[in-house]
């Protein structure tokens, strides 16, 4: 079985509902495409890691254009870096200015 075909099955297995990852539309088995990160034409694998659900129009519209690696990490759910709270730091100081 193709590796594209695999993740499609694997994707709609389970039943749960699935989203174009650009426009959020949903799909069906029947209407999703497997939208390759880094094109192929650029040096992408044809691997799983490297697949995301998309509804035609948009994998279409997006071609063979780049993600930034920020772009994609955020897509396979990798945390965004934190904001340091400074909150306590600044109510320390302002409890030594009073």
């Amino acid at each position: 079985m193709k590796p594209v075909t695999a993740f499609l099955d694997a994707k709609f297995r389970s039943g749960k509902p699935r989203h174009c990852w650009v426009c959020r539309c949903e799909l069906t088995r029947g209407t999703a495409t497997v939208d390759h990160l880094v094109p192929k034409s650029r040096g992408g694998k044809d691997a799983p890691s490297n697949f995301a659900l998309a509804c035609k129009p948009c994998n279409s519209k997006r071609g063979n254009s780049r993600l930034s690696k920020a772009e994609i990490l955020c897509l396979k759910g990798a945390a965004k870096p934190k904001q340091p709270d400074h909150g306590p730091l600044i109510a320390a100081i302002q409890r030594a200015r009073a």
